[in-house]
């Protein structure tokens, strides 16, 4: 089968763990025997490679690359024209046409499309090549891609990301299936009869396995006298790490624990946090190698706020066999089955103060989450993942 993959980041630019899932599944496809062409932005002008591990890559020269997360300086207008000015790129949507038209692929894969545009679904669709949307995120049916905002997860679509989304849902019926990575995401997509005909799935990203597999790395826990808990991600509001802080602020008091926060410490609430919260039991260490934060960690917990769809960090943290707690919000609980490779909580209800305790007074159920961590960790696999879009695409092109 002749796949493309249409993805505003792909390889060497990657801006976070969707761009490293994606890259991981094209190349499992092209172990299955696939080919597998991705087209994305040309974030430089040159210098781009046009092959990495088997995937062929197009760049499109775009009118708002500049605008992109990879500019720390983008000014507001190049941030817009980012998110919303694909349709005024009209020398790209030409160069598309001509790729799709010369190469005939039997499947688009369309992902992230801020800063490349939607335009590849209705020129796939107007030259008959099935379109599969994959979901990672909101971006279809809100403005802000999370469905969050002042503090708090959306209940339902508002009147501006209705009407300001209204071309992206009409464009979405151009579908005929969709890659959703979570229950969560597909069941909110479904409540709001965006892709209504498309064929569905849910295909779980995984990750791949860690490179030094099979060493022993002794738990800090064997060495050191606390308990050694880490948080990753970007640190923003929705990511709930300063609620997460002020809940085991009683348990630092009392002693016997450690908090290793990774993640770049830029914004004004980043800041804010390091100053109120930093000290010898609290570390925020920036951006780190994930094997090294890993190896500094017993357990590993996920506190978002916002109903974020599975992020990556889950996956990557059941592959490195560690107890990972996540928040009830979003699809994170999903692959966590409590008690057997980690626990589920729900933030700001005690939960969470209740999970550490119990694992600092039974230590050998850290024992046993690891084990069942490492066990799991091999469902959830870029292999597996590409298995199931293969299915998928399979299936649409056999519509007639």
């Amino acid at each position: 089968m002749k796949i493309l993959v249409v993805n505003n980041f792909y390889y060497p630019y990657e801006v976070g763990g969707a761009e490293e899932s994606l890259r991981l599944q094209c190349e499992a496809l092209i172990k299955l025997g696939q080919k597998v062409d991705v087209l994305t932005v040309a974030h430089e002008l040159s210098g781009n490679p046009t092959r990495v591990n088997g995937v062929s890559t197009h760049y499109l020269r775009t009118l708002f690359s500049s605008g992109s997360p990879l500019h720390a300086r983008r000014s507001s207008l190049m941030r817009i024209g980012w998110q919303f000015g694909g349709f005024l790129q009209v020398g790209a949507a030409l160069h598309t046409f001509r790729l799709l038209y010369r190469e005939k692929y039997d499947v688009v894969y369309v992902n992230n499309l801020p800063g490349i545009g939607r335009a590849s679904v209705l020129l796939a669709k107007v030259l008959g090549i099935p379109v599969v949307a994959g979901l990672r995120d909101y971006a279809w049916i809100c403005l802000r891609q999370s469905r969050f905002q002042r503090g708090k997860n959306c209940t339902g679509t508002c009147v501006k990301c209705r009407l300001g989304c209204s071309l992206r849902r009409s464009i979405a019926g151009c579908a005929s299936g969709i890659a959703a990575n979570s229950t969560a995401l597909l069941d909110t997509f479904k409540a709001s009869r965006t892709f209504t005909d498309a064929t569905s799935r849910v295909i779980y990203a995984g990750a791949g396995q860690p490179e030094d597999q099979g060493k022993s790395h002794p738990s800090p826990r064997h060495t050191n006298p606390w308990l050694s808990i880490g948080v990753m991600g970007q640190i923003q509001p929705s990511k709930g790490f300063e609620l997460f802080l002020q809940e085991v602020s009683p348990l630092l008091a009392a002693g016997g624990i450690r908090i290793l926060i990774a993640g770049t410490v830029s914004g004004e609430h980043a800041i804010s946090l390091r100053e109120r919260f930093a000290g010898d039991d609290v570390t925020f260490v920036g951006r780190v190698d994930r094997a090294e934060f890993f190896r500094r960690v017993d357990v590993v917990v996920i506190p978002s706020l916002w109903n974020e769809p599975l992020s990556r960090i889950t996956y990557e943290a059941l592959a490195y066999g560690k107890c990972v707690v996540v928040s009830s919000h979003g699809g994170q609980k999903e692959i966590i089955r409590s008690g057997t490779n980690g626990y589920v909580y729900t933030p700001g209800n005690g939960s969470l103060v209740t999970i550490i305790r119990l694992l600092q007074e039974q230590p050998e159920l850290i024992d046993q989450q690891e084990h069942g961590a490492a066990s799991s960790a091999a469902e959830y696999t870029p292999a597996s993942a590409a298995s199931s879009l293969l299915a998928l695409f399979e299936s649409v092109t056999a519509i007639p």
